[in-house]
């Protein structure tokens, strides 16, 4: 059982049916290097992505997540648009990183909490460098 979020009440058999279709369409398309700029700015892909993280079926989760890490691998471009205008992604990944029941779910949470927590800030930010 998650500690902390709680799966959403109403969620019917044909809510994650969608879920699934859409997060299996959203990853298809980041597979390809040439989409993920575009997604990565896309704040309504985004939202999707990060929604299904509520989802009770873990394999929908995973894939939300695997999503998110083809648009982090793609570049720092990518990175710094996925932390700095997605409020709440890495509150959202520790929480799936801690509390998550599968290990798999947990440790790719981590592993992209722990890529994106290295994106130094964009440039002119008043932030002292390491």
């Amino acid at each position: 059982k998650m500690v902390g979020r709680e799966p959403p009440a109403a969620v019917t058999l044909g809510e994650v049916v969608d879920a699934r279709r859409v997060i299996v369409k959203l990853h298809s398309l980041a597979m390809d290097p040439r989409n993920r700029p575009f997604i990565a700015r896309d704040d309504g892909c985004l939202h999707n992505i990060m929604r299904t993280f509520d989802y009770p079926a873990e394999d929908v989760v995973f894939k939300a997540l695997e999503t998110i890490a083809y648009l982090a691998s793609h570049s720092r471009e990518n990175r710094v648009l996925l932390i700095c205008h997605q409020e709440g992604l890495m509150e959202r990944l520790q929480d799936l990183s801690d509390t998550h029941p599968s290990e798999d779910v947990a440790a790719l949470a981590g592993h992209l909490l722990t890529t994106l927590s290295e994106v130094p800030p964009p440039a002119g930010d008043s932030t002292p460098s390491r």
